[in-house]
């Protein structure tokens, strides 16, 4: 009988498991660069192509909040970071974000925001644009 009893109750625990797993909202990011220089991305310090692109899309980040960095092929141009960027909306709300590379009034390399929608899940990917996950 204490057989049985055990096998209950591990029945029932394993099949409450789904119910305590949560989905996270997660923002997914784009950056381009409009005269089409090549660049590599580094978000809170860690790199993600290996391969100079013109355009790149990271999805399931899952903080607001990202300090990045960009860093072109051509050495003759100058490093970008930017700290906060961000991935939510005011009200917290994880976003699809596209943020451009394009030239200031300077004539300098700037990182700008370009566009946002509420961030989907399984959504279909670009096909100009290297992707990567988090």
């Amino acid at each position: 009988m204490t057989r049985l009893k055990h096998f209950l109750m591990v029945a029932i625990l394993l099949c409450n498991i789904p119910s305590f797993a949560q989905w996270v909202p997660t923002a997914n990011l784009t950056i381009f660069s409009e005269d089409g220089a090549k660049f590599y991305l580094i978000l809170n310090g860690e790199r993600y192509n290996d391969v100079p692109q013109t355009n790149i899309r990271i999805e399931e980040l899952p903080n607001p909040y990202y300090n990045c960095k960009i860093i072109f092929e051509d050495k003759s141009l100058p490093e970008i970071t930017k700290n906060a960027l961000m991935l939510a909306d005011a009200d917290g709300v994880m976003q699809d974000v596209t943020y451009r590379i394009k030239k200031d009034n300077k004539g300098k390399n700037v990182l700008r925001f370009f566009s946002f929608v509420p961030a989907q899940q399984n959504m279909v990917r670009p096909a100009n644009c290297a992707t990567y996950r988090y």
